[in-house]
């Protein structure tokens, strides 16, 4: 499915109690969107859920068990975890600023286990929202 437009949609965004977390100063709120490329790759994979899961992306960015930020690669991560049949599943949101004029958009969506928390321990931090 191609996206009928070339807007990138918003689904929350980078707040200043997350800038505080890691010390950083923005000067406001910044916008986290959906960039059609990605919005047409989420629709190609998951043709029947894919609404289904923006709605779930907006809820995580919104509300967070862990975020995640690297200076290094000029990132942040909303995380949530899910319990499951092994114990918990922790799903990653990672984004970043993108294209031109710059937006920080989400880079990508997906699951992620013991030895990736290790890789993103090597360049960031992991922080909890309360």
């Amino acid at each position: 499915m191609k996206s009928t437009n070339n807007q990138s949609i918003k689904i929350g965004k980078i707040s200043k109690k997350m800038e505080d977390a890691f010390g950083l100063a923005f000067a406001s709120d910044i916008n986290v969107y959906i960039r059609p490329a990605f919005l047409d790759a989420l629709a190609a994979r998951r043709p029947e859920s894919y609404l289904k899961t923006i709605e779930e992306m907006k809820s995580i960015i919104k509300n967070p068990d862990l975020i995640y930020y690297s200076r290094e690669n000029t990132c942040f991560g909303f995380l949530r975890l899910y319990p499951s049949i092994k114990g918990f599943l922790l799903i990653l949101i990672k984004v970043s600023p993108q294209g031109r004029p710059k937006v920080w958009a989400v880079e990508e969506m997906k699951r992620v286990g013991d030895s990736e928390c290790k890789d993103l321990l090597k360049f960031g931090e992991f922080r909890r929202l309360k």
